[in-house]
């Protein structure tokens, strides 16, 4: 049976994750250069709004635009729509207003705990996805699989608060988790996936695909404290964008339309 990509082998390797790790030890041989890093200063910002706005909208307009233009009517939905964003909003003028940076501060803590948590959860959803466009259900390991990757978050949020941070120019507190967390979400982080991996081979019986295998490689390097050398960090949520607009756009519009719609903004943006 043939199996059905979303743009192809190649490009669904790259667009996953696949190039988010190819392109890291440029960023680790780079992570002292001056050179480099003043190029990085300049472009990011560029590059930032080139991707990562293509993908807000996006998700904007498939989820508003599920709603037909009716009042979001589950509790769920409210929050989501309506009651979160308006809560931040209101919360961010509050702090403009005050001219104090605790609430930056505070906003910045928050985005951090979540980040963890919608890259995971976005990569849990393309494995399903991807699984089930080749006609291959992981009910078998599908708890096992979201187990495992909210382990990681839980492990890389405790590893990246034991010091104080800095994020454009605010900075942020430790937070002061208990000495034995650490050691202990290792174990269930390494468990997890060791008892995954068994539960794989011994039900869905075949080698996963080289872009499943760039979906959950990369959200280690995105998320681990160990793997982030120079501006690499930064540059995570761009990673994150071109994963999202990779499986999104051509589960939306079919995969030639995909191909050239992505070429010609790749072409536009980098113009």
């Amino acid at each position: 049976m043939k199996t059905k990509t979303l743009l192809g082998p190649i490009w669904d390797f790259l667009l996953l994750g696949g190039f988010s790790i190819l392109i890291w030890p440029v960023f680790w041989l780079g992570a002292d250069s001056s050179t480099m890093n003043s190029t990085i200063d300049h472009i990011y910002p560029v590059i930032s709004l080139c991707f990562g706005l293509p993908h807000f909208m996006l998700s904007y307009f498939i989820y508003y635009g599920s709603l037909g233009g009716r009042l979001p009517e589950r509790s769920a939905s409210v929050m989501i729509s309506t009651v979160i964003p308006l809560a931040l909003i209101l919360f961010m003028a509050y702090g403009f207003l005050q001219y104090t940076g605790e609430n930056l501060r505070l906003v910045i803590m928050l985005m951090f705990f979540l980040l963890g948590w919608h890259y995971v959860r976005q990569v849990f959803g393309l494995t399903i996805l991807y699984y089930r466009r080749q006609g291959v259900e992981l009910s078998s390991v599908r708890r096992l699989l979201h187990f495992h990757l909210m382990a990681l978050w839980v492990y890389a949020l405790i590893i990246s608060s034991r010091e104080p941070g800095d994020y454009i120019g605010v900075g942020y507190p430790q937070i002061p988790f208990p000495a034995f967390f650490e050691p202990l979400a290792l174990a269930v982080l390494v468990g997890s996936g060791l008892v995954l991996g068994w539960r794989y081979a011994h039900t869905i019986r075949q080698w996963p695909p080289a872009a499943v295998l760039a979906l959950l490689f990369s959200v280690y390097f995105w998320l681990l404290p160990e793997f982030h050398f120079g501006s690499y960090f930064l540059f995570v949520p761009i990673f994150h964008s071109f994963q999202y607009l990779g499986a999104v756009i051509p589960y939306r519009i079919g995969k030639q339309a995909s191909k050239k719609a992505i070429l010609i903004y790749l072409a536009a943006a980098s113009a």
